[in-house]
């Protein structure tokens, strides 16, 4: 097993990440809880070729904090924390909408315990 699917097994929420050369243009692909589907992958190939963009690695959320593994570490390492700080907006991004809406109504309800 190589480090970057070690991470993947270890986090609860992975993505594979597709950047640029320099880093400052990059793309997910979701690996975990629920992995890219085949349609959404055919849809990002052709986007990832249009960009120039290459796999690098993989970042996940291990124990509420974010890990990265790299083929290669970026020269700049500002870079990493923009990585970092994106895969945390996506995770947030996991908690949006429905279940958002669900978890407020029931918050909402009356306690009965009493």
């Amino acid at each position: 097993m190589t480090r970057h699917s070690a991470l993947a097994m270890r986090a609860s929420i992975a993505v594979s990440i597709f950047a640029s050369q320099d880093f400052t243009d990059y793309f997910f692909l979701a690996v975990k809880p629920v992995p890219t589907t085949e349609t959404e992958l055919e849809a990002a190939s052709a986007q990832l070729a249009g960009k120039g963009l290459g796999w690098v690695g993989v970042i996940g959320m291990v124990d509420d904090m974010p890990q990265v593994s790299l083929e290669h570490v970026p020269d700049d390492p500002g870079c990493l924390s923009a990585l970092s700080a994106a895969f945390v907006r996506y995770c947030n991004s996991l908690t949006t909408g429905d279940e958002v809406e669900w978890l407020e109504r029931l918050y909402a309800l009356p306690d009965v315990r009493n």
